[in-house]
């Protein structure tokens, strides 16, 4: 493996606790270079600049969470669900009335993560 991206699934049937499947944080581990023993190895981190929300529906009801920027314990959230509710928990779940298409936002410190989510049972 030369590139390690936290959205694919590193784990091994025959070792269960080699791999570890990771959440989605846009975090991808570039090998670029290896020493001949394998003493040292080069490696290139990236992640996500933008923030992006997550959003996991089960018929009505949404868990959402973010990624892509720092989070602190000391920062304050304003989750706007787009129906007119709105949450300050870190990774909040609403439980939408009905059906459609809504746009979810989180504003934090002048940044602004923004989801487009279609509703349905």
């Amino acid at each position: 493996i030369s590139t390690f991206n936290d959205s694919q699934d590193y784990s091994h049937p025959q070792q269960p606790i080699s791999g570890v499947v990771l959440p989605e944080h846009d975090v991808t581990i570039e090998l670029l270079e290896v020493s001949e023993q394998y003493q040292t190895a080069q490696l290139q981190l990236k992640a996500a600049t933008e923030p992006k929300i997550v959003a996991r529906a089960e018929g009505l009801k949404v868990s959402f969470s973010v990624s892509g920027m720092p989070l602190s314990t000391l920062d304050t959230y304003q989750w706007q669900f787009g129906d007119g509710n709105s949450s300050e928990f870190l990774t909040p779940a609403h439980q939408y009335s009905s059906e459609g298409s809504i746009r979810s936002y989180l504003p934090k410190r002048m940044r602004l993560a923004k989801s487009a989510l279609l509703i349905s049972k």
